[in-house]
C-alpha cells in the first residue's frame, strides 16, 4: 500500500518528549513504521506543520492541504501520524469527526506510537476515540492555563511579559527579565509626544523622524524599516512610557483555540506602577491624550471613501500591486482639485513614511491605470486564441504524461508477470526438493521484488486517477462562454473585477517608476495554469504541476501605461 505522512510540532513544549519537538524525527519514525509493514511512502505526500498549535486550523496549512487531497481522491491508502494529538488538538467531537471523515474517504489512519489503526463505528470505539481526542484538547487548554498563570505572576511582579519594546532593553535578572531605558530611543519617544502636542499628525511625525534618521522599531513582515503612522500611534497610546505597566487587556485565542484577539473585561486587567520606566511626565501625557480624544470626537461618523481595510474591496489594484523600488504596496489616495476629487495610486511607503525610506513619489491616475490593466487583460490575455493555445498545450501535456505512465505501468506489469512465473517455479522446486536454504532465499527475494513493484504500480494508478479527463464536446464554445463571463466581470465594480486578478496573477503587479517620462512601467505576472483550470476544471488538479506559469506578460515586453502622472 501507498502511505502518506503527517507530522506537527507545537510551540508549547511543556513536558513534551524529544520526538514531539521535532517533525523531522516524527517523519523518520513514520517511515520506519511504513517499512515494517511493507508500505511505500509517497514522497510528494509528506506533510509537516512546524511550530503551530494543533487547534489553530487557520495556520495548519499543510494539514489543510492534506485534507484537500483526501477529499478529491487520495493517491494513497494509508496516513501515518505519531498519535492523535499530532493531528488535532481541537475539541474532542471535532477532532474525532475529522479522523472519521478521513477513514470514510477510504484512507486508513495509523498511529505509529501505539501501533494502532484508527477505528470507529461501535460504542466502545466511538467512546475511546472521543475520549482520546478530548484529552488532547484538554492538554492544550491546560497549557494555556499554565502559561496564563505564569504571565500573571510576572505581571504582578513588574517583570517583562512580552518581547522587546521600543525605548527599552530586556535584561535578565536572577531568573526573570526586566526592562531598562535606552536613552537614545527614549529621546525619540519624547520627541513623538512633543510633536503630537504641537498638533502634528501621525504621518507628519513619521516622515520627520525618518528624514532625521531617528532610531526606529524593528520592522514587521519584512517591511522597510522606518517609522509609520501606525507605529507612531502605538507609541502615543503605550502606558509604559508614563511609568505604568498594563497587561491582560486582550485575549489572544478564543475557546476553540483559534487565534482571534479580542478585548478582556476591565476587571481582568493587571496594572502596576513602574516609575523606573517613566519617559513621559504626566502633564505631557495628559495633554497628548486630550488632543487625541478631541481629534477622534471631531472626526466624521462615517469613514471617508479611502480609509481603512475597505480600500482593498473598493478599488481594483490595491493589494495586487507593489512598488518596484521598495517592495511596499501601492496605495489609493485622493485629493481635491478644480475638477473635483481625483484618485491616484502611490507607493504606500513613500506616502506614509517619507522619501527617506522610499524615494518613489510618482503618482498614477487611478482611472487611467485601472483602465489600462483591464484593457490589457481583455486584449492580451483573455482572448480565445491565447487561452485556447494554452488549453491545447495543457491537454497535450496531460496526454503525454498519461501515455508515459501507461508505458511505465505496462513495463511494471510485464516484470510482475515474469516474477509470478519465477515464483511458481521456485515454489514447485520447494514442493519437490524440500526447504533448500538457497531456494528459500531466492523465493523471499522474488516475493519482496513483487511487493515493491505492486506498490509502485498502485501508486502510479492513483496518481493518474485525478488527471483523467474527457475532452469537452465543443471546447471552443465553452471557452467563448467563459471569456465572455470574465469580460463582463472586468467591466463591473471592483470587488468582482478583483476576482479575475486573484486567479490570473502569480505575484503582485510591479510598478516600476520612470521619473524622466513621468510614468510607470507595469509588469503583470500571469498564471496560465490557474486560468486554464478556471476554464476547464475537469482537466484535474494535476494541471498546475504540468503547465508552467509564464512569468511576466505573454507579450514581448511589460505593459507600459502612458500618460503624464505628477509626482507628489
Amino acid at each position: 500500500m501507498i502511505a502518506a505522512i503527517y507530522a506537527r510540532r507545537s510551540k508549547e513544549q511543556r513536558g513534551a518528549d524529544e520526538e514531539a519537538k521535532s517533525v523531522t524525527l516524527q517523519v523518520r519514525n513514520a517511515r520506519a513504521f511504513a517499512a515494517e509493514r511493507g508500505w511505500t511512502v509517497a514522497e510528494d505526500h509528506i506533510y509537516t506543520d512546524d511550530a503551530v498549535s494543533g487547534a489553530d486550523v487557520r495556520k495548519l496549512r499543510e494539514r489543510q492541504r492534506l485534507l484537500d487531497v483526501i477529499s478529491k481522491g487520495a493517491p494513497f491508502q494509508v496516513l501515518i501520524v505519531r498519535e492523535e494529538s499530532r493531528f488535532s488538538r481541537r475539541d474532542g467531537d471535532v477532532a474525532f469527526a475529522e479522523l472519521k471523515q478521513i477513514a470514510r474517504a477510504g484512507v486508513e489512519v495509523w498511529f505509529y506510537q501505539e501501533r494502532k489503526r484508527f477505528t470507529y463505528g461501535t460504542f466502545g470505539e466511538n467512546i475511546v476515540g472521543f475520549v482520546k481526542a478530548e484529552a488532547a484538547a484538554d492538554y492544550r487548554r491546560q497549557i494555556a492555563r499554565w502559561t496564563h498563570d505564569a504571565m500573571v505572576r510576572r505581571a504582578r511582579a513588574g517583570h517583562v511579559t512580552g518581547g522587546r519594546l521600543f525605548g527599552y532593553e530586556n535584561v535578565r535578572v536572577e531568573g526573570h527579565v526586566e526592562r531598562r531605558i535606552i536613552e537614545p530611543e527614549a529621546a525619540v519617544v519624547k520627541e513623538i509626544f512633543e510633536r503630537s502636542v504641537r498638533g502634528e499628525g501621525l504621518r507628519a511625525i513619521a516622515k520627520a523622524l525618518n528624514a532625521a534618521g531617528a532610531p526606529t522599531p524593528r520592522s514587521q513582515q519584512r517591511r522597510p524599516r522606518g517609522w509609520a503612522p501606525s507605529s507612531v500611534r502605538e507609541v502615543l497610546h503605550r502606558d509604559s512610557y508614563r511609568g505604568v505597566l498594563s497587561w491582560n487587556r486582550t485575549k489572544k485565542r478564543d475557546l476553540d483555540g483559534q487565534q482571534r484577539q479580542h478585548d478582556r473585561p476591565l476587571a481582568e486587567w493587571i496594572t502596576q506602577p513602574a516609575e523606573h520606566l517613566r519617559i513621559i511626565d504626566d502633564a505631557l501625557w495628559q495633554a497628548v491624550q486630550a488632543r487625541l480624544h478631541d481629534r477622534q470626537a471631531g472626526a466624521p461618523a462615517a469613514r471617508p471613501l479611502i480609509a481603512g481595510r475597505g480600500i482593498r474591496q473598493r478599488y481594483f489594484l490595491p493589494g495586487f500591486a507593489r512598488c518596484a523600488r521598495c517592495g511596499g504596496s501601492m496605495q489609493a489616495v485622493s485629493r481635491s482639485s478644480s475638477r473635483g476629487r481625483t484618485f491616484r495610486y502611490v507607493c504606500a511607503t513613500y506616502w506614509n513614511r517619507g522619501s527617506a525610506i522610499c524615494g518613489n513619489g510618482l503618482m498614477a491616475g487611478m482611472h487611467g491605470t485601472d483602465g489600462a490593466v483591464r484593457t490589457f487583460l481583455k486584449t492580451e490575455v483573455l482572448q480565445p486564441h491565447v487561452v485556447g493555445r494554452a488549453l491545447d498545450l495543457a491537454v497535450q501535456a496531460l496526454e503525454q504524461r498519461d501515455s508515459g505512465r501507461r508505458s511505465h505501468a505496462d513495463a511494471i506489469q510485464a516484470e510482475l508477470s515474469r516474477l509470478d512465473l519465477e515464483l511458481a517455479n521456485l515454489a514447485e522446486t520447494v514442493a519437490h526438493n524440500g526447504a533448500v536454504p538457497a531456494v528459500i532465499q531466492a523465493l523471499q527475494r522474488r516475493d519482496a521484488d513483487r511487493r515493491r513493484l505492486t506498490a509502485e504500480l498502485a501508486a502510479l494508478d492513483h496518481r493518474a486517477a485525478p488527471a483523467r479527463f474527457q475532452r469537452p464536446a465543443n471546447p471552443r464554445a465553452i471557452l467563448r462562454s467563459f471569456l465572455k463571463d470574465w469580460d463582463s466581470l472586468l467591466t463591473e465594480h471592483s470587488a468582482k473585477a478583483r476576482g479575475v486578478l486573484d486567479i490570473v496573477l502569480t505575484d503582485r503587479i510591479r510598478f516600476e517608476p520612470d521619473p524622466e517620462r513621468r510614468r510607470y512601467q507595469l509588469t503583470i505576472p500571469i498564471a496560465f495554469d490557474r486560468l486554464i483550470v478556471a476554464v476547464a476544471p475537469t482537466l484535474g488538479e494535476g494541471l498546475q504541476e504540468m503547465v508552467a506559469s509564464p512569468r511576466g506578460t505573454p507579450t514581448d515586453g511589460p505593459l507600459r501605461i502612458g500618460g503624464s502622472f505628477r509626482a507628489a
